[in-house]
């Protein structure tokens, strides 16, 4: 079981950093580009700790539907997917957007990214977890 949870945590975490490419380039990066004065230079931000941050985020919502769910289908993990996503997604956007300039559109796409990319999670381990014996 631990081998099957480090490969869906690296297809979670491999689907998060597409669908935040999709969202940070195509999506929003002229939103960014006129609120430059709020964001560090490319140069001095720290994206390792991004990718890190991911990583780490994936491998806990792995073990946690893995370790903790009953009753594991598809239609159960989209359902974990959904409520962990907005767990993460009200704080991290609106937490934001209560303490900084940042403009509501950024911080809702922020919001519907994050639920977009848990249901997208939820719908990998869905698929490759497996219902333990004991459920």
């Amino acid at each position: 079981m631990i081998k099957r949870v480090l490969w869906v945590t690296a297809a979670v975490f491999l689907s998060w950093l597409l669908i935040g490419f999709i969202i940070h380039v195509p999506l929003l990066s002229g939103s960014y580009a006129a609120t430059r004065q709020l964001w560090r230079p490319r140069g001095e931000m720290k994206m390792w700790l991004t990718y890190l941050n991911m990583l780490l985020g994936a491998l806990v919502f792995v073990f946690v539907y893995s370790q903790f769910i009953t009753g594991k289908s598809v239609r159960r993990a989209m359902q974990y997917g959904l409520l962990f996503g907005l767990a993460v997604a009200f704080p991290m956007s609106m937490g934001t957007f209560a303490a900084m300039p940042i403009p509501l559109p950024i911080t809702l796409v922020w919001l519907g990214g994050t639920v977009v990319e848990h249901l997208v999670a939820g719908l990998l381990v869905g698929f490759f977890i497996p219902p333990t014996t004991e459920e």
